[in-house]
């Protein structure tokens, strides 16, 4: 790659990108975040108020296990009332500590190919928890499948540019939500971003391997995870 490109089509853009997405944090999201936080402040303190007022009359009815209690509760509040005036850009939306394993098996491959029956099109950061396992046996070996046909494609496309460049699109938004943990918890939400490799992969694999059975054994796995995601999809709309 020369020197020229790689300033001009790689560094640039990602520096202006940059730019851009920390100016408008600044104008836009950070003074909301601000309010917000300085409403929080103030409840806090009404709180610790009004816990201060009922630990003395604990401490005159010499309950020094409520008391102790109180006293956790105040420097609980006290804690989340404190926040940073300076300017926190995209760091805190980062994530290294969810367990990486649990999300590729349960949402990366899981959720984002088949949905699951419990906790139906839920959001990660609302009620549904971080993995959801299925209810079959058979989802797990559809998920299987579908990994298995997607790594033969790989490799025996990975000599093909059209399948390199889809799969660098697809390596820079596993970079982000996996390495990186950006939206890690909801990662299946951005499946659209890169699900269209999968299927590109496996297409490669079905021209090198003309095999009769596996294409009819992916046939059943499309025919089911049709009628499956379309009942659940049903389901959750009706």
């Amino acid at each position: 790659m020369k020197p020229a490109y790689l300033l001009l089509a790689v560094l640039l853009p990602t520096v202006l990108i940059w730019a851009f997405a920390d100016y408008e944090y600044q104008k836009m999201v950070r003074p909301r975040e601000l309010v917000q936080q300085k409403v929080k402040v103030i409840k806090n303190k009404k709180e610790i108020s009004r816990l201060e007022q009922e630990m003395a009359e604990a401490e005159q009815q010499g309950d020094s296990l409520l008391v102790a209690g109180f006293r956790a509760s105040i420097e609980a509040l006290k804690e989340d009332s404190r926040y940073d005036q300076q300017s926190r850009t995209f760091d805190k939306w980062l994530d290294l500590e969810t367990p990486r394993v649990e999300v590729i098996s349960a949402n990366l491959f899981g959720e984002s190919v088949q949905l699951h029956q419990d906790h139906t099109l839920e959001d990660g950061l609302g009620t549904r928890p971080l993995v959801v396992p299925y209810r079959w046996w058979l989802n797990d070996v559809v998920e299987l499948f579908v990994v298995l046909l997607f790594l033969g494609g790989v490799w025996y496309g990975c000599r093909q540019r059209f399948l390199l460049l889809m799969l660098s699109w697809m390596a820079f938004d596993l970079l982000i939500h996996l390495v990186l943990g950006f939206g890690i918890k909801e990662v299946y939400i951005m499946s659209p971003h890169w699900l269209f490799v999968i299927p590109v992969a496996i297409a490669y694999l079905f021209l090198r391997i003309p095999s009769r059975g596996l294409r009819l054994a992916f046939l059943a796995m499309t025919l089911f995870l049709f009628v499956y995601n379309g009942y659940l999809l049903a389901d959750y709309l009706l």
